[in-house]
């Protein structure tokens, strides 16, 4: 006896090409999660924030923008490019 199942058809970017991803094509890609990061040209995926680490965070930004010097900017929570395959 089997039971039947509606299988959702996964997205291409799933399975990236044998070349792997480059940096922009996280702009591109639809449907991606938000919390998806590229290493070494492949996609990686984190679990969402614990109550812990968001506050922690927060700390941190909180203490870099108070000590942190004069001019500079803080910023949490966002991609940085750091090569044509690296983007976390």
């Amino acid at each position: 006896m089997t039971a039947e199942h509606d299988v959702e058809e996964l997205p291409s970017w799933v399975i990236p090409p044998p070349e792997g991803l480059v940096a922009e094509d996280l702009d591109r890609l639809p449907g991606l999660p938000n919390h998806a990061e590229l290493i070494d040209g492949s996609l990686v995926f984190f679990a969402p924030q614990t109550a812990i680490h968001s506050c922690a965070g927060s700390l941190f930004t909180s203490a870099l923008r108070r000590w942190g010097p004069q001019g500079l900017r803080v910023r949490s929570r966002m991609t940085i490019i750091l090569d044509e395959d690296q983007r976390p």
